[in-house]
């Protein structure tokens, strides 16, 4: 009998070893009692450093409490297929897929159990990272819908405030908030108005709300700096108290500036009336993709403003000259002409446009046009009529941004005025 129990821890360990497999013996009270190279390798043990090791101290602490149990309950039954996570002897963890059963009964070891287990740690670090890429991609692509739904309702007819109230619209819904706000900055830059609200009372609107851009509000500071701001207590927060958001009755907000090349030309707030709300990282950065999309919009809406208002004091600058002025092209035809034009043909400006400057200015060809155009120099065209006024005639050629000559400027200076003078 001696003789068989010396042979028998033998014949275990001689044929585990050769196995490719990392194998633990564990007894019933669950003790490891042989460990071969593989599993000793595999955990980072000394050669024989796990034998008499509760199974126990083999499980990480992410595992539940119950696992290394029901593992070695059901292989003493019939077997257990599993993942868990286990501790390598070095204070490092590894991913591992477990098979359990009982012991063969060739290896001599009545009611042990038998684990194999293979690390999987390399799988499941790359499942973990297709996963989180996996979830990156659906992040980037619901903000891409976004943002593509906002650009086609920026791009849609309507003034400035109608687009910016359905990109707010659509911002707030997107992010699961009732209400918010959008600011805008003036042309010159001193001040912030009011352009857009969702939620809340409209007629704040018809006050022509505004502040200074140095206020000492939340709004006029996050334009300044650029810089979002999440408030999720109102009453908390000394400079939000003042503002017009907490006026409007909103509990919880955060801004976010508008921003195109660098420059904040605006913020869009949202919010939550009544109760109090966290906002999460997540949802501010995707309110900041949307915002800065507006952003391009608004920019270029307040350049159209510009340049409207810009025409409109040109044009009444242009009127305001008493002597009759035209531009007209190198086809003859008229570009502009100013009230002094109109008045004395008893029309309007507009229905001047495109006219022949025959019918205009009697005797005034399109020749004398391209002559003008071809010596690139003022000149005296002559006494010529314009609705029965005599007027003498001078041309100058004008440059086009290019330089190259596209029309010319027709100055009549009335023949009666002259006299006047003269006399």
């Amino acid at each position: 009998m001696p003789e068989d129990k010396e042979r028998t821890p033998a014949i275990h360990e001689t044929l585990l070893s050769e196995l490719g497999l990392h194998v633990l013996l564990v007894d019933s009270t669950g003790r490891i009692i042989y460990a071969n190279p593989q599993a000793e390798s595999a955990l980072a043990a000394q050669p024989g450093g796990l034998r008499c090791l509760i199974l126990d101290s083999l499980f990480s602490l992410r595992n539940p409490q119950w696992l290394c149990h029901e593992i070695r309950t059901s292989a003493a039954q019939d077997r257990w297929s599993g993942d868990a996570v286990l501790c390598r002897r070095n204070g490092t963890e590894c991913w591992a897929h477990i098979q359990a059963f009982k012991a063969p009964r060739a290896l001599g070891l009545n009611d042990s159990v038998m684990i194999c287990f293979e690390d999987t740690t390399g799988s499941v670090e790359l499942m973990s990272a297709l996963m989180k890429r996996n979830e990156d991609l659906f992040q980037r692509n619901r903000e891409l819908e976004v943002v593509n739904k906002v650009g086609r309702l920026l791009l849609e007819d309507g003034d400035l405030e109608s687009r910016l109230a359905a990109t707010l619209r659509e911002a707030a819904k997107t992010i699961g908030v009732s209400c918010g706000i959008v600011c805008v900055k003036s042309r010159d830059g001193q001040r912030i108005d009011l352009r857009g609200v969702y939620g809340l009372d409209t007629a704040i609107l018809a006050t022509g709300f505004s502040m200074s851009i140095d206020d000492k509000s939340i709004t006029a500071a996050v334009v300044r700096t650029g810089r979002p701001w999440v408030v999720e207590d109102m009453a908390a927060e000394p400079a939000a108290k003042r503002g017009l958001a907490a006026r409007l009755g909103v509990a919880s907000a955060f801004w976010v500036p508008m921003i195109v090349q660098d420059e904040a030309v605006g913020c869009m707030a949202l919010g939550e009336k009544g109760a109090r709300r966290s906002f999460g990282t997540e949802e501010v950065r995707l309110a900041q993709v949307l915002a800065n999309s507006a952003a391009s919009a608004v920019r270029t809406a307040l350049l159209d403003e510009a340049v409207e208002v810009s025409h409109a004091y040109w044009q009444r600058t242009f009127d305001t000259i008493s002597d009759p002025i035209l531009v007209i092209d190198k086809s003859g035809r008229v570009l502009r002409a100013n009230a002094a034009v109109a008045s004395r043909l008893n029309t309007t400006t507009f229905s001047l446009l495109g006219e022949e400057c025959e019918r205009v200015v009697s005797g005034l060809d399109r020749n004398l046009i391209s002559r003008v155009i071809s010596s690139g120099c003022a000149q005296y065209l002559g006494r010529m009529e314009i609705g029965g006024h005599s007027c003498h005639i001078r041309a100058c050629p004008l440059a086009c941004p290019r330089g190259e000559t596209a029309a010319v400027v027709v100055h009549a200076v009335p023949a009666a005025a002259e006299r006047k003078l003269a006399a």
